[in-house]
């Protein structure tokens, strides 16, 4: 199945709730799919800050019509229908999903050329080497479109325009000096 940006997923499973931005296992999902990718691209790991997950939540509750993004350094996703409130695993599992579907857009990136052509920007925030830390939240917005909702946010924040910048943050997935492969711990917390 081929995950994008906006995807269709369906509830199965039972558990308890919409995971919160302290639960243990929607970090790790959310840390580990970042730094899947990250490695790949030659990118340093990421830490959680629960700061910017606080952030990512009061975003997220909002719960606009549409999703939308109200600063920089944000990935956001959107399902429909979300999963059932009670579905914890199934919501983690969209976590996933999502965070890995923000990838595909490397096909439409030209490391020839930097910058950030038009439908790139999930996948370049989320490799960006100058980022260090995230935080994401997840919400149930029915009666909106596209209600089963992700957001990240990230530290610093990515996409930044300036001459030189994307070239030296987005790193096509050939690491040197032995950088891909290496087999550290990954899950990172900070406060």
């Amino acid at each position: 199945m081929k995950i994008s940006t906006f995807l269709v997923v369906a509830a199965a499973g039972t558990a308890i709730a919409i995971p919160k931005i302290n639960d243990e296992n929607f970090k790790n999902t959310a840390l580990n799919a970042h730094h899947y990718w990250r490695e790949i691209h030659c990118a340093q790991a990421v830490a959680w800050n629960d700061t910017i997950a606080r952030a990512a939540k009061e975003s997220v509750e909002s719960c606009p019509q549409n999703q939308r993004h109200d600063r920089a350094g944000s990935n956001l996703s959107a399902a429909s229908p979300p999963p059932a409130d009670d579905d914890n695993d199934r919501w983690i599992e969209m976590t996933r999903e999502m965070i890995h579907g923000w990838h595909e857009e490397e096909y439409k990136y030209d490391y020839a050329h930097p910058g950030t052509p038009e439908g790139t920007g999930h996948f370049t925030q989320l490799v960006w080497r100058g980022t260090t830390q995230i935080g994401c939240a997840l919400a149930s917005c029915k009666g909106k479109n596209m209600p089963g909702r992700l957001y990240c946010f990230y530290e610093p924040a990515g996409n930044i325009i300036n001459d030189g910048m994307y070239a030296a943050n987005v790193y096509p997935p050939e690491c040197p000096h032995g950088w891909y492969g290496r087999k550290e711990k990954r899950v990172v917390f900070t406060a």
